[in-house]
């Protein structure tokens, strides 16, 4: 293999590797304001709503307590 060719090579494994982090990081971005927006709903919903919330968790927990007895 000519020397040239393993350096083009080289260079265009660089750039797909860069390219690939790049789209990752923008990923991971959007994905921590996608997550942001979810906890803020959430919370909201938890304090409009808390007793509902608690009565919905207690029921989750028993189900999920008679499930896993089995």
């Amino acid at each position: 293999m000519a020397p040239e060719s393993l350096e083009h090579m080289t260079e265009a494994t660089e750039n797909q590797a860069r390219k690939a982090m790049h789209m990752a990081q923008d990923f991971a971005r959007d994905a921590g304001v996608t997550l942001d927006a979810w906890v803020a709903d959430i919370r909201e919903f938890v304090r409009a709503y808390p007793l509902q919330i608690l009565a919905a968790s207690i029921g989750v927990g028993y189900i999920i307590g008679k499930i896993t007895r089995r």
